[in-house]
């Protein structure tokens, strides 16, 4: 036996003619919070990229103040290039008048020292240029952010 299952009628909800008003009045509260909240933000994050932009120029200024004396570090000292060009010129001179001859053998010229900065100076040189570019990429990134909020 087959059962029909019985219509239920369909309750007509009561139509509300305010309601179209109501919810544009909603939205339009709505919109204005949130356009006063996102300036809001966006003026906070200026600032902010502003102090940060600040901040990383006067560290740069810094930093690259240091790396220029301690990059000294890293090459020969030219007062010591000097003192061995003297001592060669010295030694030359001492072979060729000892031999009284015109000719003057090169061979016996003091060697030059090799140089090599020291563990220390290369670390420090290391240190001082992550810092640079550290702040360097916090400097980019701050620019960015205030391009972003000036779109946003």
């Amino acid at each position: 036996m087959d059962k029909q299952i019985p219509k239920i009628p369909r309750r007509q909800l009561p139509i509300n003619r305010n309601y179209d008003e109501q919810a544009k009045q909603f939205w339009t509260l709505y919109v204005n919070e949130a356009e006063q909240d996102d300036k809001y933000l966006t003026e906070t994050w200026k600032s902010d990229m502003d102090s940060t932009l600040i901040f990383a120029g006067l560290f740069s200024a810094a930093v690259t103040a240091f790396i220029i004396e301690s990059y000294k570090l890293l090459q020969v000292d030219s007062s010591d290039v000097t003192n061995n060009l003297l001592e060669q010129i010295l030694a030359v001179q001492i072979v060729g008048a000892s031999l009284n001859t015109s000719a003057i053998p090169l061979a016996t010229a003091v060697p030059t020292p090799s140089f090599k900065p020291s563990a220390s100076a290369v670390i420090i040189n290391v240190l001082w240029f992550l810092s640079l570019s550290c702040s360097l990429a916090a400097a980019l990134c701050a620019t960015l952010v205030q391009q972003w909020t000036r779109d946003y």
